[in-house]
């Protein structure tokens, strides 16, 4: 297929805006370009490169950036013609080192056939996502199960700013689901798998930021 009949596909998508570039290319635009400046930094602060993961991979630039950075990439998109379009695409444009993508949520991913954990893990916008599905912090430990390196976030873990996400959840959450998304119980469930060693603005407004956590390893340099 040809080149610009993916950038028209992929365009068609108009959600979310945050995801534009370049298919002939692979030159991020607008909001990505930021954001992409901003993870690629932090994707090359990892000493090992075997395998990365991104939770929520949607239009796939993310996926391509990885496979330019580690030996093997996963990826998992829960919107099935996200899903679709991306699966195919990869394979057309043979965008390097992707292993496995898995169409569902994280929640229920199953594991690497080698059961190898991950260097790195990206989470872009989608933590509120895994937190609604699974109905409070606990996915932390399937996440901290899957990772020997760090993780990267991007999001907010609390209700409480003027993003439009906020604003309409505010309405649409039940009460109880509301009160266990808040910095503290973030903090709580993230303190037994990881370190929180950065964080820093995103561009996606202002509530919103990138935050670099690093795994917890015992005295022996073994994973808890």
């Amino acid at each position: 297929m040809l080149t610009i009949d993916w950038q028209e596909r992929l365009d068609a998508l108009a959600y979310p805006p945050t995801h534009d570039y370049c298919v002939a290319s692979m030159t991020p635009r607008g909001v990505l370009a930021q954001r992409a400046q901003i993870v690629r930094s932090f994707a090359d602060r990892c000493s090992r490169r075997d395998a990365a993961l991104e939770v929520g991979f949607n239009k796939g630039f993310f996926l391509h950036l990885f496979g330019r950075r580690f030996r093997f990439v996963d990826g998992c998109e829960p919107w099935r013609e996200y899903f679709d379009l991306i699966d195919s695409m990869r394979n057309d444009c043979a965008w390097p080192n992707i292993r496995r993508l898995h169409s569902g949520s994280f929640l229920d991913m199953p594991a690497p056939a080698n059961d190898e954990p991950y260097d790195f893990i990206f989470l872009g916008n989608c933590m509120h996502y895994l937190f609604k599905e699974a109905g409070s912090y606990s996915f932390m430990r399937k996440l901290g199960e899957r990772c020997r390196g760090t993780i990267l976030i991007e999001g907010f873990t609390s209700l409480d700013g003027d993003d439009a996400y906020m604003i309409g959840s505010r309405t649409k959450w039940p009460d109880e689901l509301q009160r266990g998304f808040n910095d503290d119980a973030f903090h709580a469930a993230i303190a037994p798998w990881f370190r929180l060693i950065e964080t820093q603005p995103s561009p996606t407004g202002p509530a919103r930021r990138f935050m670099y956590l690093e795994r917890v390893h015992n005295a022996n340099g073994a994973r808890l």
